[in-house]
């Protein structure tokens, strides 16, 4: 996590209402963030930020000739919203997310309690770091966000990502 370290001290160190958290909160935030993430799809089920975007599944039916599989790939959606905001132009894989999953907007007690920090402070948090995030991007920065074993969100600059 070398990359988010810079990622969340550059958060950190900007005129906003993070500057007296400590660096090891902010880390337990956004570990806090990934371990959510990550059991929500452990569990079968999608999970969206309204300002970020949405992680799930596309469903797909496979014959197997004596019997049907049914195969899971995790897909992760920008938020059109997101994209309009910092006018960014985000490049969609093959498949989309399949309306039979069900989708669970982010748990902030759920984050707070993994992280071990107020409530109060991980909505804030992470809501500066996507602020950051969406910011870093339109400016045609390189940015990657690590989200653990659930994978890295990747803007290559010039508002592709």
């Amino acid at each position: 996590m070398g990359g988010m370290d810079r990622v969340l001290r550059q958060v950190q160190a900007r005129p906003y209402s993070l500057k007296n958290v400590p660096i090891e909160a902010l880390h337990a935030i956004w570990n806090g963030l990934c371990a959510h993430i990550h059991n929500v799809l452990a569990s079968g089920k999608g999970m969206t930020m309204n300002q970020f975007g949405t992680w799930s599944f596309h469903v797909d039916s496979v014959d197997l000739g004596t019997q049907r599989k049914v195969m899971r790939t995790p897909v992760f959606t920008l938020s059109e919203r997101f994209q309009r905001l910092y006018n960014l132009r985000f490049t969609r894989g093959p498949s989309g997310i399949s309306g039979s999953v069900p989708v669970r907007e982010l748990n902030i007690m759920a984050v707070a309690s993994a992280s071990g920090q107020p409530r109060e402070l991980v909505a804030t948090a992470l809501k500066d770091i996507f602020l950051y995030a969406g910011e870093q991007a339109m400016s045609g920065a390189p940015l990657r966000l690590d989200f653990g074993s659930t994978g890295a969100f990747v803007c290559t600059g010039g508002g592709y990502c």
